[in-house]
């Protein structure tokens, strides 16, 4: 892109006789308004067909990660003598009254269940789910010394189970006022905006679950379900097509480049000076001491420049006229130059912001 908008001779020859200057060595959106039609027209197709790269490539191949919802059940520390659980055949929602009865039959280890169940103690159950985003595990027993004389349905699904070891019921999928934070019902508030991994970690002697109402589940240990963590590698054909796409016209813009430049470009400084000591600028006679703040206010005639010197600050100048024959000349005076005056403020200032 720097070489397009780099100007030839022909180029810069006739912008110095309209009395404008160009930019050589540094990529210049500035010069684009005096090379010719062609080299704006590739030029702009670089800078087009570039953009999707940059917002697109990164997303062209993307992960997969598995995140499981699961179901809390508080469960008595008899649950495995309850001989009054009685799974319906079909329920209003059977979905939950199953998850249920498949935790209760895993338990039991009974023939048929295809849950793998692992008990934990406290601090490893409390560090296998406290997570916002689940992949290792499932559905959990949480088994509890605490009772009460019926059912707590934290999440409120239907659940057409009466048993009397079963005593809490949440599931983290459930459209409830607590949905968003699935760790919420490790903290024995409702809705607890504060529960945290860090907070539930220091108190696992007593650790409490579920509403602070009721004043808790102290739980004893868990029984968890874990799941076979799965990830895909994928790409997005959308994007890979738009990435392709824009790399081809990339590729036809760099070969009609190619095609279109036949003359030599000013891309770098030393190109510009070995072209100028061979053949010098008519235009610039006479102004090879001239400053850039000189040349921001020229005025340029034919065949002669005739600079037009503003009122310089203070009253100690360090330029010096000279006129002879009609050309202004110019005699540097002994004051010191800095390398951070060479850029205008204006660039400066926009550098700092885009960098």
């Amino acid at each position: 892109m720097q070489c397009l908008s780099s100007p030839t001779r022909e180029e810069i020859d006739i912008a110095h006789s309209k009395g404008i200057w160009l930019d050589i060595g540094v990529p210049s959106i500035r010069n684009l308004r005096h090379i010719s039609w062609q080299k704006v027209i590739l030029w702009w197709l670089l800078v087009i067909f570039t953009t999707p790269m940059h917002l697109l490539w990164n997303s062209a191949v993307f992960s997969t990660l598995q995140a499981n919802d699961y179901a809390v059940i508080v469960v008595a520390p008899n649950f495995l003598q309850d001989q009054g659980l009685h799974c319906p055949s079909s329920s209003e929602d059977g979905k939950y009254s199953d998850v249920i009865c498949s935790m209760y039959a895993a338990a039991r280890a009974e023939s048929g269940s295809n849950i793998n169940l692992q008990r934990l103690d406290v601090k490893d159950c409390i560090e296998h789910y406290a997570n916002k985003m689940q992949s290792e595990w499932s559905n959990v027993l949480i088994v509890s010394n605490t009772t009460f004389p019926s059912l707590q349905k934290f999440s409120e699904p239907t659940i057409l189970i009466n048993s009397s070891s079963l005593q809490g019921f949440y599931a983290t999928n459930y459209q409830s006022e607590i949905r968003w934070n699935t760790m919420a019902w490790m903290c024995s508030r409702p809705a607890s905006i504060d529960c945290s991994r860090s907070k539930v970690l220091k108190n696992t002697a007593e650790w409490k679950i579920l509403p602070d109402y009721l004043g808790g589940y102290l739980v004893d240990h868990c029984l968890a379900s874990s799941t076979k963590e799965t990830c895909k590698l994928q790409f997005s054909l959308v994007i890979i097509t738009i990435v392709i796409c824009s790399n081809a016209v990339k590729l036809l813009a760099m070969v009609a480049a190619l095609k279109i430049i036949k003359t030599e470009q000013f891309i770098t400084i030393g190109d510009a000076v070995e072209s100028f000591l061979k053949c010098p600028d008519p235009y610039t006679i006479g102004a090879c001491l001239a400053t850039k703040n000189d040349l921001k206010h020229t005025f340029f005639i034919p065949q002669r420049l005739m600079v037009h010197l503003t009122t310089m600050r203070g009253t100690n100048d360090y330029w010096t006229e000279n006129i002879v024959g009609g050309t202004i000349l110019k005699q540097k005076h002994n004051t010191s130059q800095r390398w951070f005056e060479a850029p205008s403020k204006k660039r400066i200032i926009y550098n700092n912001i885009l960098f």
